[in-house]
C-alpha cells in the first residue's frame, strides 16, 4: 500500500490535468480546514513575538492553518527556525525577524548554537549567551531549551510579489482602497535558491523545491463572484477563505522538456504538456469598497522529505513494480468499500456521542450552579467565623480584665476587713474625743468674749493705718514725678540733647581733640626728623667732596714736587745762577687735623730763584718753571675745594644740632628761653588734652550710671512706680482691713450665738459615736463575708479566663478552616466553570465530529468512486506514460528531495545539529483612509 500511495503521488504530478488539479486542491484543503473565522483585523507587528502573540484572530488562524502544512519535527535535540518577513501590500520587504528554538535534548548547562542574526534577545527566559568566533553563541541554558529572536538583512531564498488590477487595469494598492469593480490579486514567486546535484551520473543545477502556500480572508460583504487559479475557496459564515499553493522553479528542476523529447507517443507528450505545476496564485472577485486586512504566505523546502522512491521501488524491476502498483490499486478499491462501511458506523456512533455530550453539558451546568451556591455558603461561613474569632478575642480580653479585677477585689476586701477592724477600734477613741470636744466648747465660749473686745481695738488701729497709707501714697507720687523729670532730662526732649547723649558727645569730642593734638605733634616731630635726615645726607655729600679734594690736593703736591725737582735738575750743569720769575705760592701755611686740611692761604708772589745752570737753554728752564707753576695752581685749586667742603659740612652739622636740640626739648624744658617755652607749651597741651579726655570719660560714665539708676527708680516693676503701686495696694488693704474688722466684730457676735449651737452638736456627736461603734462591729462582720466571696470570685474568674482562651484558639482554627473551605469552594467553582466550558466545547466538538463523520462518510463514498477512476485513469496512465523512463524521473525527484532536505537553516546551525526552517511572509492590509 505504501508503494501504491507513492506511485499515486507521482501520477498526481505527471498524470492528467484533472488529477493534478485535485492534488493541488487536496493540499490546499487540508490546510484550510480550521480557517473558519479569519475575518478579524490583525494588529501591527514590531517583532516575531508580537507577530505570534498579539495578532488578531484572522491572522492567528491563518498562520495556524498554514502551519498545518509544515512537517512537524519531533527530535529531542535540534534547532527550528521561523523567519517572519514583514512587507508592504506589494511584497516589498520592511523587516525580517527570525525566531529560533534551540532544543536542549540532553539538558545541558551550556548550549552552543551558530547564528548570523543581529539584535539577538532571549524571548522566553533570562538565560545569557556569550558570542564567539564565526557566529558561535554559547548559552547558559541550565538544562532548558532556548528561545531567542533577532533580525537579518540577508537575501531571502524566495521573493513574494503581489500585483493588483481593477477592471483589467493595473493599480497601486493604496489607490485600490475603497474602490469598487472587478479586482484581481496575483501572487508571483521567484525562487533564488539553487544547488548543484548529481542526476543520472551528471552534474545539474536545480532549484530548492520550495512550496509556497498563500492565503487571504475575503469578507462576503465586500467580495463576491470569487474565482481562483491554483487555489481553493472555502465558504465559512460571512467570510470566504482563498488558499493556494505554488512550486516556483519546480517545473524547471523536473526538466519536463527533456522527458518530453524522449517520448515517441504524441499523446503522451501532449498529456505531459498538460501537467499542471502551479507557479503563481490568482484570485479575482467583484469588490465593493475594496478593503483587505492582510495576506500571509508560508514557504517550506521539505515538502518532498517523506518521499523515498528509491527505497520502496526496485529500479531493476520497474515494470514489475508497475504491475504491483496496478494490483495494489485494486486492493485499494476493495479497502475503500470497507472504509465506506466503517464510516457509516462511525456516523451512527457520533449521533449517540452527541446525545451523551448534551447530557454531560446539562450536568456540568447543574454542577456549576451547585458549586456557585457552595462558594456563597463558604463566603458566609467565613464571615461568621471572622465575627466569632473577633468575639472570642473580645471575650478573652474581658475575662482577662475580670480576672485582674477579681484580684483587685480580693485585695480590696482584705483591706476593707482590716479597715473595719481599725474603724471599730477608733470609734471608741472617737467617743472619748467627743466628750473632750464638749468640754472644749465651754472654753470656746470664754474665748469668744475676749475675741470681741480685741476686734474693737483692731478696728480703731486699722483706721489709723489707712490714714498713714494715704500719706505714703501721696509722697511717692511726688517722688515719681521728680524722677520722671530727671529721666526726661537725661534722655532729652523737644529737640534738645539729653544729659546722657551730651556726655557721650563731649567724651567723644575731647577724645578726638586729644587724638588730633597727638597727630599734630607727631607730624611736627616727623617734619624736623625729615629735615635732619636731609641735612645729614648733605653733610655726607660735603664730606665726600672734601675727601675727594684732599686726594686731589695730595696728587697736586706730589706733582708740584716733581716739577720742582725737574726745574732743579735743569739748572744743575752750571754753577752760575740765573734769576727766573716764578708765580708760585708765597705763603701756604697748613694745619693738618685728623688728616684733613683745615686752613690755607694763597698769595701769588714773584720770587727770584737762583739756580746754578750749565750751558742750559732758556727754553728748558722756562718749560720746567711752567710745569712748576701749573702744579702750584692745581694745589691751590684743590685746597680751595677742600676748604669749601669743610665749611659746608660744619654749617650743616650746626643746623642738625639745632633741630636735634629742638626735638629733644619738645618734651622737657631746655636752657634756651624761646625753645623751652615752646617745648613746655607742647608738653602742657598734651597733658591738658589727656586730662580733658580722662575727665570727659569720667563724666560720661557718671551720667550713664545716673541714667541707669533713674531708669531703675522709674521702673514700673521695681522702682518708685512700683512703690506707688504698692502704696495703692496698701491703701486698699487698709480700707479692706477696716471693713474686715467691722465684719469680724459682727462675726464674733454671731460666734457667741454659734457656740451655743456647737455645744448642742457636740452632745449629739457624743451620742452618735456610740451608735457608730455599734455599726462598725456589724461592718466588720460584713467585710469578713465579702473577703470570702471575693476569693471565690477570683478563682472563678481564672477558670473563666482559661476557658475563653481555649474558645479563642478554637475560633481561630475554625476561621482558618473556613478560609480553606472558601478557597476550595472557589477552586471547585472555577473548575466547575472550566468543566462547563469544556463540556460545551466537547458538545460543540461532538456536533462537529458528527458533521465531520457525515462528511467523511460522504467523502469515503467519493474516495471509493475516485479510487475506481484512479485505477482506471491514473495507474494505468502512469504505467503507460513513462514506461522505461520512470527510473530517470525517480532519480530527479530524489535529487530534489535531497536539495530540500539540505536547506535546513537560514541564519545558521551548529555542525551536527538537525535543523529546520520555514518562512512566513505577511503583507500589509489595504485600508481606505
Amino acid at each position: 500500500m505504501m508503494r501504491s500511495k507513492k506511485r499515486t503521488g507521482r501520477e498526481s504530478l505527471w498524470g492528467n490535468r484533472k488529477w493534478n488539479k485535485a492534488v493541488s486542491l487536496i493540499l490546499c484543503g487540508s490546510m484550510t480546514a480550521s480557517l473558519a473565522a479569519c475575518g478579524k483585523e490583525a494588529g501591527k507587528e514590531t517583532g516575531a513575538s508580537n507577530l505570534q502573540n498579539n495578532a488578531g484572530g484572522g491572522e492567528v488562524l491563518l498562520e495556524q492553518a498554514l502551519n498545518e502544512q509544515v512537517k512537524s519535527h519531533s527530535a529531542q535535540t535540534g534547532k527550528e527556525e521561523t523567519v517572519y518577513v514583514l512587507a508592504d501590500a506589494q511584497g516589498s520587504i520592511r523587516q525580517v525577524i527570525v525566531s529560533n528554538w534551540v532544543k536542549n535534548g540532553e539538558g545541558s548547562d551550556m548550549l552552543t548554537d551558530v547564528s548570523d542574526l543581529s539584535n539577538i534577545e532571549n524571548v522566553k527566559g533570562y538565560e545569557d549567551y556569550t558570542p564567539g568566533e564565526n557566529g558561535t553563541l554559547t548559552w547558559e541554558a541550565k538544562g532548558s531549551d532556548i528561545y531567542y529572536q533577532g533580525t537579518s538583512d540577508k537575501e531571502l531564498p524566495v521573493d513574494v510579489k503581489l500585483s493588483y488590477t481593477l477592471d483589467g487595469q493595473e493599480i497601486a494598492p493604496e489607490e485600490l482602497a475603497g474602490k469598487s469593480g472587478r479586482v484581481t490579486i496575483r501572487f508571483d514567486y521567484e525562487n533564488r535558491e539553487k544547488q548543484i546535484v548529481s542526476i543520472n551520473g551528471r552534474e545539474e543545477e536545480i532549484y530548492v523545491p520550495f512550496a509556497m502556500i498563500s492565503g487571504m480572508v475575503l469578507p462576503s460583504d465586500t467580495f463576491s463572484n470569487v474565482e481562483v487559479t491554483n487555489a481553493r475557496l472555502i465558504s465559512e459564515g460571512d467570510n470566504l477563505l482563498a488558499v493556494g499553493v505554488a512550486f516556483p522553479g519546480l517545473r524547471d528542476s523536473l526538466n519536463l522538456e527533456e522527458l518530453k523529447e524522449g517520448m515517441e507517443d504524441e499523446e503522451k507528450r501532449k498529456e505531459l504538456d498538460e501537467l499542471n505545476i502551479p507557479e503563481y496564485i490568482e484570485i479575482s472577485a467583484d469588490a465593493v469598497d475594496f478593503d483587505l486586512n492582510m495576506t500571509m504566505t508560508m514557504a517550506m523546502s521539505d515538502v518532498l522529505s517523506d518521499i523515498s522512491l528509491t527505497n520502496s521501488i526496485d529500479l531493476n524491476d520497474i515494470n514489475e513494480s508497475m504491475d504491483d502498483l496496478e494490483s495494489a490499486s485494486h486492493e485499494l478499491i476493495d479497502g475503500t468499500a470497507k472504509l465506506k462501511d466503517g464510516t457509516g458506523e462511525l456516523k451512527d456512533g457520533t449521533v449517540e456521542l452527541k446525545d451523551g455530550t448534551g447530557e454531560l453539558k446539562n450536568g456540568a451546568a447543574e454542577l456549576k450552579d451547585g458549586t456557585g451556591k457552595l462558594l456563597e455558603g463558604a463566603l458566609d461561613l467565613k464571615d461568621g467565623t471572622n465575627e466569632l474569632q473577633k468575639g472570642s478575642s473580645d471575650l478573652k480580653d474581658g475575662t482577662g480584665r475580670l480576672a485582674v479585677g477579681s484580684e483587685d477585689l480580693k485585695a480590696g476586701a482584705d483591706t476593707l476587713k482590716n479597715g473595719t477592724q481599725e474603724l471599730r477600734e477608733k470609734s471608741g477613741e472617737l467617743e472619748t474625743g467627743a466628750g473632750k470636744v464638749n468640754e472644749g466648747t465651754a472654753q470656746l465660749t470664754a474665748g469668744s468674749k475676749a475675741l470681741a473686745e480685741g476686734t474693737k481695738a483692731l478696728a480703731e488701729g486699722s483706721a489709723a493705718l489707712d490714714a498713714g497709707a494715704l500719706r505714703i501714697q501721696q509722697g511717692l507720687a511726688s517722688v515719681d514725678a521728680a524722677i520722671a523729670a530727671m529721666v526726661k532730662a537725661c534722655q532729652g526732649s523737644d529737640g534738645s540733647i539729653g544729659l546722657v547723649e551730651g556726655s557721650r558727645s563731649l567724651a567723644e569730642g575731647i577724645a578726638g581733640l586729644d587724638s588730633l593734638l597727638n597727630r599734630y605733634f607727631e607730624m611736627y616731630e616727623a617734619d624736623i626728623n625729615g629735615k635732619i635726615e636731609a641735612l645729614r645726607q648733605m653733610a655726607a655729600e660735603a664730606e665726600a667732596r672734601k675727601t675727594e679734594a684732599q686726594a686731589g690736593l695730595a696728587q697736586a703736591l706730589e706733582h708740584q714736587q716733581e716739577a720742582e725737582a725737574a726745574l732743579n735738575a735743569a739748572c744743575v750743569p752750571e754753577t752760575k745762577t740765573i734769576e727766573v720769575e716764578v708765580e708760585a705760592v708765597g705763603t701756604m701755611p697748613q694745619t693738618t687735623i685728623s688728616g684733613s686740611v683745615t686752613g690755607y692761604s694763597i698769595e701769588p708772589v714773584t720770587a727770584t730763584a737762583e739756580v746754578p745752570v750749565q750751558s742750559i737753554s732758556a727754553d728748558e728752564v722756562q718749560k720746567a718753571a711752567l710745569d712748576y707753576r701749573n702744579a702750584g695752581e692745581m694745589v691751590a685749586a684743590y685746597q680751595a675745594e677742600a676748604a669749601a667742603a669743610q665749611a659746608e659740612e660744619e654749617a650743616i652739622q650746626q643746623i642738625i644740632a639745632q633741630y636735634t636740640q629742638e626735638l629733644m626739648q619738645s618734651g622737657q624744658f631746655g636752657n634756651d628761653v624761646q625753645t623751652a617755652s615752646q617745648a613746655a607749651y607742647i608738653k602742657y597741651m598734651k597733658e591738658v588734652s589727656a586730662n580733658l579726655a580722662a575727665g570727659a570719660q569720667t563724666v560720661r560714665a557718671g551720667t550713664d550710671s545716673l541714667y541707669q539708676a533713674l531708669l531703675l527708680l522709674n521702673d514700673g516693676q521695681s522702682g518708685v512706680p512700683a512703690l506707688a503701686a504698692g502704696a495703692e495696694e496698701l491703701k486698699e488693704g487698709t480700707e479692706a482691713a477696716v471693713t474686715g474688722t467691722k465684719q469680724l466684730q459682727e462675726g464674733t457676735e454671731g460666734l457667741n450665738g454659734g457656740i451655743g449651737t456647737l455645744k448642742e452638736g457636740t452632745e449629739a456627736l457624743q451620742t452618735g459615736t456610740a451608735k457608730l461603734a455599734e455599726g462598725t462591729g456589724k461592718l466588720d462582720e460584713g467585710a469578713a463575708s465579702l473577703k470570702d466571696g471575693a476569693g471565690k470570685l477570683n478563682d472563678g474568674a481564672k477558670e473563666l479566663d482559661e476557658g475563653a482562651g481555649k474558645l479563642q484558639d478554637g475560633a481561630a482554627q475554625l476561621d482558618n478552616g473556613a478560609l480553606q473551605l472558601q478557597d476550595g469552594a472557589a477552586q471547585l467553582d472555577e473548575g466547575a466553570g472550566e468543566l462547563q466550558d469544556g463540556t460545551a466545547e466537547l458538545d460543540e466538538g461532538a456536533a462537529k465530529l458528527q458533521d465531520g463523520a457525515t462528511e467523511l462518510d460522504e467523502g469515503a463514498l467519493e474516495l471509493k468512486d475516485g479510487m475506481i477512476r484512479f485505477d482506471e485513469e491514473g495507474i494505468r496512465k502512469l504505467t503507460e506514460l513513462f514506461g522505461d523512463d520512470v527510473e530517470r524521473v525517480i532519480d530527479r525527484i530524489d535529487a530534489l528531495k535531497d536539495a530540500g532536505d539540505r536547506y535546513h537553516t537560514f541564519s545558521g546551525v551548529q555542525e551536527g545539529t538537525e535543523g529546520s526552517v520555514k518562512f512566513i511572509y505577511k503583507t500589509d492590509g489595504i485600508k481606505a483612509r
